[in-house]
């Protein structure tokens, strides 16, 4: 399945998606996170659970310096490293870690300006990204953004945040 890049340099730009288990942000979805966000210009981003990768390539494409992909599935893994070179975004813009989230957290060290969350809508994925939030919270730098994507069935009530509702999905924001 191929998605369309909504805004900033590369809109109109297509991507593609692996087939398997992959559950792409919606091109809805994307656009109002981006236009609650506002200018993103030299702002270091961060896709957890990145499947394909498209909502951290639409940072990239509104500005973002640098984006941090973090996927343990080896096909959305190698998706992404080809949408970003079919794309032509220099390696210096992009960071694609091939690994579990719970990893990414005991050993990243750096802070980023938005971190944007969609875990898998698996409940068993759901409730291990929930008991491991507080974790996350640390590598958002100060002023910055943590978003959550997550099932409408599941609100996340663990911390106080900004909810949007998009069908069966909740965008939800925490301003630190």
């Amino acid at each position: 399945m191929a998605m369309t890049i909504t805004g900033g340099a590369l809109k109109g730009r297509r991507i593609n998606s692996p087939t398997g288990k992959t559950r792409p942000t919606s091109a809805k979805l994307r656009q109002a996170l981006f236009d609650i966000l506002g200018d993103i210009e030299g702002m270091s981003f961060c896709d957890l659970f990145a499947g394909t990768g498209v909502v951290g390539i639409e940072a990239l494409s509104r500005g973002a310096r640098h984006v941090e992909f973090v996927e343990s599935d080896a096909r959305a893994f190698r998706g992404i490293i080809s949408n970003l070179g079919e794309l032509g975004i220099a390696r210096e813009s992009a960071q694609v870690r091939k690994m579990p989230v719970a990893r990414w957290l005991a050993s990243a060290s750096s802070k980023h300006d938005i971190i944007f969350a969609d875990p898998p809508f698996i409940d068993a994925v759901i409730d291990g990204f929930l008991a491991m939030h507080a974790q996350i919270l640390p590598r958002v730098a100060p002023g910055g953004i943590l978003a959550v994507q997550l099932p409408s069935r599941r609100p996340l009530v663990e911390f106080s945040a900004e909810r949007r509702k998009f069908g069966d999905d909740t965008l939800n924001l925490l301003v630190l």
